[in-house]
């Protein structure tokens, strides 16, 4: 439950959230890949891991 001081700031959040998440939408469909996306790159480099691109 959000309380009557705090809806402006859900209703921000909530919008920066969808605008957000659509900007995700439009670079998978351009061809990026989720690690590319999230950026997970370089955690995963820092790991060990290897990113097959």
């Amino acid at each position: 439950m959000v309380g009557r001081e705090e809806v402006a700031y859900a209703i921000d959040a909530c919008r920066e959230r969808d605008a957000a998440e659509a900007g995700y939408i439009e670079r998978y469909k351009s061809g990026e890949a989720p690690i590319q996306v999230s950026n997970l790159a370089l955690i995963l480099e820092a790991k060990g891991l290897t990113v097959d691109q």
